[in-house]
């Protein structure tokens, strides 16, 4: 799409760059977890269990990233859970250990760049299949925290790092005969 917009309008950008996207080296995952750890509410009390709602995809790409990064919030904190929208680590797969851990409150944050959609509706919203309904229903009081991680400074750096790291130009890559 990017380079279809450039075609189109010859000479409009100087330079056009397109960085990593947020989770592509361990490093990253450290950090990503560690910025996102710290954005949790400073009223969450030992015990309280944190949901993450990644989107995920239903054709499975990304299944494998979002695993290995569910794996480290749960490593950093045990009662920290990563579950997805759509994809193989869903909600189903969560709430079993969200009740066996006896949590009284889950806190839920999407972690999604934005606090759209997903997050209003189907992570806190009052549907009767969103999240916070359904861990309602559960016998626990869901907690929403709306906040994108695109709000999160540290987020921000991990992008812009990524994009002052892009080689190359899209603007400015001559096609091959």
């Amino acid at each position: 799409m990017v380079v279809k917009n450039i075609t189109k309008n010859p000479g409009v950008f100087k330079t056009v760059k397109v960085g990593y996207p947020l989770l592509v080296s361990e490093k990253d995952l450290d950090a990503v977890v560690k910025v996102v750890l710290a954005s949790l509410p400073k009223d969450r009390k030992p015990g309280d269990a944190v949901v993450l709602m990644g989107h995920g995809n239903d054709r499975g790409p990304g299944d494998l990233t979002l695993a290995a990064t569910a794996a480290a919030f749960h490593k950093a904190d045990p009662h920290v859970w990563l579950a997805t929208v759509e994809g193989s680590n869903s909600f189903d797969n969560v709430l079993p250990k969200l009740k066996a851990s006896g949590a009284k409150r889950v806190w839920l944050q999407p972690f999604m760049i934005v606090a759209g959609d997903h997050a209003n509706n189907d992570l806190a919203g009052p549907e009767e299949d969103s999240w916070a309904s359904r861990i309602k229903a559960a016998g626990m009081t869901p907690m929403p925290n709306l906040k994108g991680l695109g709000q999160l400074k540290g987020i921000q750096d991990i992008f812009l790092s990524h994009t002052q790291n892009a080689v190359v130009d899209l603007a400015n890559t001559k096609k091959a005969d």
